[in-house]
């Protein structure tokens, strides 16, 4: 008798954690509504963009070269607090000042930590790397010392 009445308290006991698991459920999901669905490198994107339209107006920026192991850009710069990979304009260019730039941060022996003031401008583009990454465009117009660059001619 006792196993029949074991036996039997065991589906109730079951059927009861099933139908309180279904009420959560469906709680939980009544009380979500619709999800807009962003893809994570759209997101990216539109953070890198909004980064560089909110320093459109920078005309010094702190860089350093960082190469990575996967196709992304090499330099680095300094914006909010926290450094952002950008692709350099005219680094094929042995004459040019991000050529320049790129020569001395590799060169660095710790004089100026591995790091660069430059006079530059975020262009307006976003540029895509190999991985599909977007990044910023920075074109380096002079290398400055790191108290600050020489007030600009007109």
């Amino acid at each position: 008798m006792s196993k029949t009445l074991t036996t039997s308290r065991h589906p109730a006991a079951f059927g009861d954690l099933v139908g309180r698991v279904l009420v959560v459920l469906v709680i939980a999901a009544a009380g979500c509504g619709p999800r807009i669905q962003v893809r994570p490198s759209r997101l990216a994107a539109q953070r890198t963009e909004d980064l560089a339209r909110s320093h459109e107006k920078d005309r010094e920026f702190l860089v350093r070269w960082n190469p990575a192991q996967c196709d992304v850009p090499g330099f680095e710069v300094r914006l909010d607090g926290a450094w952002h990979r950008v692709f350099v304009e005219d680094l094929d260019d042995p004459e040019s000042p991000a050529a320049t730039a790129k020569t001395r941060l590799q060169k660095d022996g710790g004089e100026n930590t591995g790091r660069l003031l430059v006079r530059g401008e975020l262009t307006s583009r976003i540029r895509e790397a190999l991985n599909k990454s977007r990044y910023m465009v920075l074109e380096i117009i002079e290398i400055c010392h790191l108290d600050g660059c020489p007030p600009q001619e007109d």
